[in-house]
């Protein structure tokens, strides 16, 4: 929303949807789907922060907290916080205890990213939603000539982005995609990142070097050339997809990993088959350990479900399809239903499937 809040479609519950130039966004979902986000994400963004209170005294101070989501790592240790948590969605809010934790998207976002992820100018406030970073007007604009295949470009503060494209871009971010896509820049003589006032020739320059060439990529001679570099890092994909990892995910597709590789010796499925079993594939474990009280095992697969609809978002925006088959003639969709995975992520895929 142009004003900075996070906003929900209050007359009919659906997730934002947005299409620009020929980019789908996400399809509107139906109200259980953005329930479980309002209810889940953003307890998660506000109450898995590093900076978030971490009791019931310290919270009872708290009138409003907006900062950075550090994402998943410590939502096991506040399932009970998050269980108690409950939504006022007319306010773009959690209520805990009766004390309000606003959550502002735009503020979180701009905060953890305060420059430029090609040039460095500050204030940034353009997005390239599939390679998750944030950038200058001149910069997007850049990326704008290279093609939606290349960069999906944007404004954070114009565009309506759905809830999963706004956690994509909180947990990816400019610090953990450079850290790939500039790892070699010191390996490549004569190139320096460009400043804000340089020219936008040498920022073209730049920024086509760094995401159409993949000159930047420290890649090791163990990753192989051609064809052997991108089965490698096809499978990094699907491994990576398998278990959540979204800076997995991230690595393998800036390296080389294809969305469209299937796996012949997992009955053909592609990295967003994988990837939409939504954690069911790690759940044995927990069913086996009679230690797990019913509530953190809850609370763990509802974790694995947030990570897995992230990395879905990330493999969707990079050009992984739906209706792509395996072995048994299955698409994404009809594989994660066989399977008996979440049902937040079947609501996900229906929603981006109509």
């Amino acid at each position: 929303h142009p004003d900075g809040r996070l906003r929900t479609n209050e007359s009919d519950g659906n997730m934002d949807s947005d299409n620009h130039g020929g980019e789908t966004s996400s399809s509107k979902a139906n109200g259980g789907f953005s329930d479980y986000l309002e209810e889940f994400l953003d307890a998660s963004l506000v109450l898995s922060s590093s900076n978030a209170p971490k009791d019931d005294d310290e919270l009872s101070n708290l009138t409003t907290y907006s900062g950075l989501s550090d994402t998943l790592k410590q939502m096991e240790s506040l399932s009970s916080a998050i269980a108690q948590a409950s939504v006022d969605t007319s306010k773009n809010s959690i209520k805990k205890q009766g004390i309000v934790v606003k959550v502002d998207f735009i503020k979180d976002v701009l905060a953890a990213n305060p420059y430029c992820a090609d040039c460095g100018a500050p204030a940034p406030d353009w997005a390239s939603l599939n390679l998750g970073v944030i950038l200058c007007i001149e910069c997007s604009g850049i990326h704008r000539s290279l093609g939606v295949h290349v960069s999906k470009v944007r404004s954070i503060r114009l565009d309506e982005l759905s809830k999963t494209e706004r956690f994509l871009l909180l947990s990816l971010g400019n610090k953990k995609a450079n850290s790939i896509w500039e790892a070699g820049i010191g390996n490549q003589s004569g190139w320096a990142k460009p400043s804000p006032t340089d020219s936008r020739k040498k920022k073209e320059d730049f920024i086509k070097s760094k995401y159409l060439w993949k000159g930047f990529i420290d890649y090791k001679k163990e990753d192989g050339t051609g064809e052997e570099r991108k089965t490698k890092f096809s499978m990094d994909l699907y491994e990576a997809a398998r278990f959540g990892d979204l800076m997995g995910i991230a690595e393998a597709l800036a390296r080389g990993g294809s969305v469209d590789w299937k796996n012949d010796h997992d009955g053909g499925r592609t990295a967003l088959h994988i990837c939409a079993l939504g954690g069911h594939v790690c759940d044995d474990a927990d069913d086996d350990d009679d230690d797990i009280n019913l509530e953190v095992r809850s609370t763990r697969r509802r974790k694995r479900a947030f990570q897995a609809i992230i990395c879905a978002e990330l493999l969707l925006q990079n050009g992984a399809k739906l209706d792509v088959i395996d072995d048994n003639d299955h698409g994404v969709l009809d594989s994660a239903v066989c399977a008996n995975a979440q049902r937040e992520m079947i609501e996900f895929l229906s929603s981006r499937s109509s």
